[in-house]
């Protein structure tokens, strides 16, 4: 997001990466408690073996935008394996793909799963672009449930 930035890799080299950060004038430096080194190179056997599963999968074009982690646009024509593999591997482009979908109208997003990272970073990145968008969750049933009533009255 705008003045956000997440850096993986081993514990070790995140510390001092995240010390050089906080000399370089960042305000502050979190470590995220993630299961796995998500997105980042150390990711590789995973996705060797996710490359050996996708030989066999057939592919097709979608019938709408699905926008690519590793690109930060949407697949052009049927989705590229080894793009879908190097998502394993490579850095998230969170912050192009909202910004691609703000340019491509979309006003309402909604969070799947438990927490309200993803809809803060959209609430940022929407007013750092001037953009105004709704946000709703379903970290939880209630959230769900009123997600739901509320993108029916959208649809109207």
């Amino acid at each position: 997001t705008p003045g956000q930035l997440v850096i993986g890799g081993h514990a070790d080299a995140v510390e001092v990466a995240s010390g050089k950060c906080l000399e370089a004038g960042a305000k502050k430096a979190v470590p995220l408690v993630v299961s796995g080194p998500f997105h980042t190179p150390l990711m590789e056997e995973a996705k060797v073996l996710f490359a050996s599963e996708m030989e066999a999968a057939e592919l097709h074009e979608s019938k709408c935008p699905v926008l690519s982690n590793t690109l930060g646009t949407p697949h052009e024509g049927v989705p590229s394996k080894d793009v879908l593999c190097d998502q394993i591997t490579n850095a998230v482009k969170w912050k192009q793909n909202v910004e691609w979908m703000l340019q491509d109208g979309v006003e309402v997003f909604i969070e799947v799963g438990p927490g309200k990272t993803l809809t803060q970073m959209v609430k940022q990145i929407a007013k750092a672009k001037g953009a105004s968008v709704q946000l709703f969750q379903t970290d939880n049933l209630k959230a769900m449930t009123e997600t739901i009533e509320k993108v029916k009255e959208l649809k109207g």
